[in-house]
């Protein structure tokens, strides 16, 4: 299970490069198109499993599983792995313990030969993965730096796109045709 430790505040398509693709020339409707663009990113982040904006994540296991398997891309870094240990009291593994292997559609923690495997609480999702994740934000100064993490066009014309129905037809843009679109851009989980 993923769950989001923190927004981003920017924003994963500039307002002009919206405001040009949908031909809009006032300031009229800029805080309308900055929400539609925040909402749609987040959309688009479901739908792909791409997260476009730096934020800060962590995802839920139920069992100490080898490897554990993120289905989130682009990874910034792990910063942590924790777990509640039988008495529901969260511990953090030392990080000489596990290490990461990024791959296309996510990345894998694997504990190292030495860590023994610890009893667990009885919650689920015991065993918990922190990191970092996204592209960088698109005309902020230092992001571009990493060529793994520039902003992808595709994505982002695909936002737009997105945007683009709901500011012109006051529709959500239908699963079938992000489907038939997207479905290239999807991390298959």
């Amino acid at each position: 299970m993923l769950i989001r430790l923190s927004n981003p505040s920017g924003l994963a398509v500039t307002l002009a490069e919206v405001k040009a693709a949908l031909r809009v020339s006032s300031d009229d409707d800029d805080a309308l198109l900055q929400s539609l663009v925040q909402a749609e990113t987040l959309r688009y982040e479901d739908f792909t499993g791409r997260v476009m904006l730096p934020a800060e994540f962590e995802y839920r296991f139920d069992s100490w599983r080898v490897p554990l398997t993120v289905p989130v891309v682009p990874l910034r870094e792990v910063t942590a792995l924790a777990y509640l240990d039988e008495e529901g009291v969260e511990t953090l593994v030392a990080s000489s313990h596990w290490y990461v292997v990024k791959r296309d559609d996510g990345f894998d923690v694997y504990l190292t030969n030495g860590f023994e495997v610890p009893a667990l609480s009885d919650q689920p999702q015991s065993v918990r993965v922190r990191f970092e994740a996204g592209y960088d934000e698109p005309g902020v100064s230092g992001s571009g730096d990493d060529p793994e993490l520039a902003p992808v066009a595709q994505d982002q014309i695909n936002i737009i796109r997105m945007v683009q129905r709901i500011y012109d037809r006051d529709e959500l843009m239908p699963d079938e045709e992000m489907i038939r679109t997207m479905g290239n851009r999807r991390i298959f989980r």
